[in-house]
Formats: C-alpha cells, sequence, structure tokens
C-alpha cells in the first residue's frame, strides 16, 4: 500500500471512529492516551492505549531493554579485559 493511501485509510478510520458508539455489551468506551483513538475493552487494568499504540510501546520496551542489557555485556566485558 502506498502511503498517500494509508493516510486516506486512517482518516477514514478516524472519522467512523469519531461517530457516538456505545461498547459491546460486558466492555468499556476509552480514550488511548497516545494517540487519542476510541477503542472497547474489558480489562480495565490495563492502562488506556489501544492495540496498536501498546504494540508500539511493548516493542520500545523491549528494544530498550535488550539495549540496556547489551550495555551491561559490554561493561562486563571490558571489565575483565581489564582485570588481565
Amino acid at each position: 500500500m502506498n502511503e498517500r493511501a494509508g493516510w486516506e485509510n486512517e482518516a477514514i478510520t478516524r472519522a467512523i471512529n469519531a461517530e457516538p458508539w456505545q461498547p459491546p455489551p460486558g466492555m468499556v468506551k476509552l480514550q488511548c492516551l497516545d494517540c487519542r483513538f476510541w477503542f472497547a475493552t474489558a480489562d480495565l487494568r490495563l492502562m488506556p492505549r489501544c492495540v496498536d499504540c501498546e504494540s508500539q510501546r511493548q516493542q520500545r520496551l523491549a528494544r530498550q531493554e535488550a539495549e540496556a542489557a547489551a550495555e551491561r555485556n559490554h561493561q562486563n566485558y571490558r571489565a575483565l579485559l581489564l582485570r588481565k
């Protein structure tokens, strides 16, 4: 899909999302903290983020954790080399 079509699809989706709607039974309507998109969820323990933003957040956290682990490994390796 080209970039213009992606933006058009998002604009259409956001226009539809802006119209009044009610969540399915047993769910609540929340607004995403990041993108302001409205979504329905049954799990109130989660921070109010839509699936896309939560996925991006999880990927970012995993990447940061991997970078921190790599830095710790590098520091440990340097410490071992300096001992010799």
